[in-house]
């Protein structure tokens, strides 16, 4: 009993942060956060009276946005959006994988129910995600991106030519094509595309954090259609790059 007291009064040892200044920090931080969202609120009621009584009766967004988790990369903040505007789904490196239910649902629920006019996967330069992958990252991290980490593999005698810098920005690209092209195998897409019904048009894209732009990467489609993933008539809506 002693023992126990002992060790829950002991003072922090060398290199542990101070319980108490973390606790207050994290307190005004929460304050901080709930003070932004009434000034917002404010806000958006002052110059559109009805925002909320509109926003609240249904959801309509044009987008189905496929990011990473990343804090830095938020699309409303990199598009000066809103509400409304993207329905999200996010995770470490913007994979996408038949196995994942939680993208599945969000992916069907999009396409069948919000009917959403695009889809974009958007990875990031300086993606943690992807580095872990070059790395070969061990435990769940390395169990997570070994699709990204295959992907190094497959194409390490043209990455290993690069610099570091290079190699991580050029495997980022490739990763979002390669995403793009699991979307692909989808039932909630393939098969209304080979019945030659009207799908969502797919972006693949690419947020660069050296100056906040996003740029748009071109879809291999043509090699595509010669291994037969999907059909010859399929053009992505006619969607032209640039």
């Amino acid at each position: 009993r002693h023992f126990l007291k002992s060790m829950t009064e002991r003072p922090p040892t060398q290199g542990e942060p101070p319980l108490k200044k973390y606790k207050e920090a994290e307190k005004d931080e929460w304050k901080e956060l709930l003070e932004k969202n009434r000034m917002w609120a404010k806000d958006k009621t002052t110059i559109q009276p009805d925002y909320f009584s509109t926003l609240k009766e249904s959801q309509e967004p044009p987008f189905l946005f496929i990011g990473c988790s990343d804090s830095r990369v938020p699309p409303t903040a990199l598009t000066k959006s809103g509400p409304n505007t993207f329905f999200v789904h996010h995770n470490v490196a913007n994979q996408i994988s038949s196995s994942d239910m939680n993208f599945m649902v969000a992916l069907e629920f999009a396409v069948n129910t919000l009917h959403v006019r695009h889809i974009i996967v958007c990875g990031h330069y300086r993606c943690g995600g992807v580095q872990a992958a070059i790395k070969g990252a061990d435990g769940l991290m390395g169990a997570w991106v070994q699709p990204v980490r295959r992907t190094y593999l497959l194409n390490r005698e043209e990455l290993d030519k690069l610099d570091e810098l290079e190699q991580w920005r050029k495997l980022v690209e490739l990763n979002v094509i390669n995403q793009v092209k699991n979307l692909l195998h989808l039932k909630v897409l393939i098969e209304p595309i080979f019945a030659g019904k009207s799908t969502p048009t797919i972006h693949a894209a690419i947020t660069d954090l050296r100056d906040g732009l996003i740029k748009e990467l071109p879809l291999p489609l043509d090699e595509w259609k010669a291994t037969g993933l999907i059909p010859q008539s399929y053009n992505n809506n006619n969607h032209i790059v640039g």
